[in-house]
């Protein structure tokens, strides 16, 4: 069943602890191995939200991570004609705010996430 992201896109712009947001952003977008076109079509969105908050986020990192990696896979469709150019432009992007982004990182959750987008950003995914 389809569900309309754009209140818990826009709650993850504004909230002051984005926590519980994440939480159910990663029960909608990615579920049991399971994502959807709507997952493709809200990387953008969360590295556009990422940028914006200007803090580092391991959520962020961890999964447009595991949405690519489940893309493809299983059963899950592949990323749609309308929403691949945003997609693979947001993959990158996120990967250069990343690149940038791990000096300052000190969790060491931060530092695992970006550091496997960087690995499947640059091809090194299996």
């Amino acid at each position: 069943q389809p569900i309309d992201l754009r209140p818990l896109l826009a709650e993850l712009e504004t909230a002051v602890d984005p926590r519980p947001t994440w939480e159910e952003l990663w029960h909608e977008l990615y579920h049991q191995g399971d994502v959807g076109s709507g997952s493709y079509a809200a990387v953008p969105h969360l590295v556009r939200i990422h940028r914006a908050r200007g803090r580092v986020d391991w959520n962020t990192y961890a999964l447009v991570a595991t949405i690519e990696l489940a893309r493809g896979s299983k059963a899950n469709p592949k990323v749609p004609r309308w929403a691949k150019s945003a997609y693979e432009a947001a993959l990158l992007e996120l990967a250069r705010i990343g690149r940038n982004e791990l000096p300052r990182a000190t969790d060491p959750e931060a530092v695992r996430s970006i550091l496997a987008l960087l690995a499947i950003a640059h091809g090194q995914s299996r």
